[in-house]
């Protein structure tokens, strides 16, 4: 024989499986009869006209802003762009050519001077990220993290050690976002 709680307990499962089934058949019923009503008041509503459409001014400016440059523009660029690749170079060479501390020191500071101009004379942020991406790769070119991490490491000059180090925090991060 079944005891009585467990009677009572099915019932009360039953009821409560029986009360949620309901419920959900009537929110699905809802829901089916609101998506028919606004279906058909979709096919109601008429087409919009088009014909006197005009693009916006910042689709405008889009647009212009993917047509080709000027190739007078472009060629300046380059030009710009290999100037400074080709002095980036040039004192990291310097620098690892150098043999004093007084050498060091200098190359050290055109190398951070270097690298201040081009945060200051870049007019926009495109010319900024353009400008950091070619110093970067012209530092890889060279081993130059290697060379300013030598300087920070082994040189019994702490001015040279202080000046590669912010040197090297300045340079890495952008190393690593490219």
């Amino acid at each position: 024989m079944i005891p009585l709680y467990v009677l009572l307990c099915c019932v009360v499962v039953f009821g409560l499986l029986f009360t949620f089934i309901r419920q959900w058949r009537s929110e699905t019923q809802h829901a089916q009869l609101h998506r028919k009503e606004s279906e058909d008041a979709a096919e109601d509503t008429p087409l919009q006209d088009l014909s006197d459409w005009r693009p916006s001014d910042s689709i405008q400016r889009l647009k212009s802003s993917f047509v080709a440059a000027d190739p007078a523009e472009v060629m300046e660029r380059k030009r710009v762009e290999d100037e400074l690749k080709r002095t980036c170079l040039n004192a990291f060479r310097r620098l690892g050519m150098s043999e004093t501390n007084e050498e060091r020191l200098g190359a050290l500071q055109a190398i951070s001077k270097l690298f201040e101009e081009l945060e200051s004379r870049s007019g926009s942020r495109a010319q900024y990220l353009s400008g950091s991406v070619v110093y970067c790769n012209a530092i890889v070119d060279c081993d130059g993290l290697d060379l300013l991490r030598e300087c920070r490491d082994h040189v019994s000059d702490p001015s040279s050690a202080l000046i590669a180090e912010q040197i090297l925090e300045r340079i890495v991060p952008l190393i690593w976002s490219q």
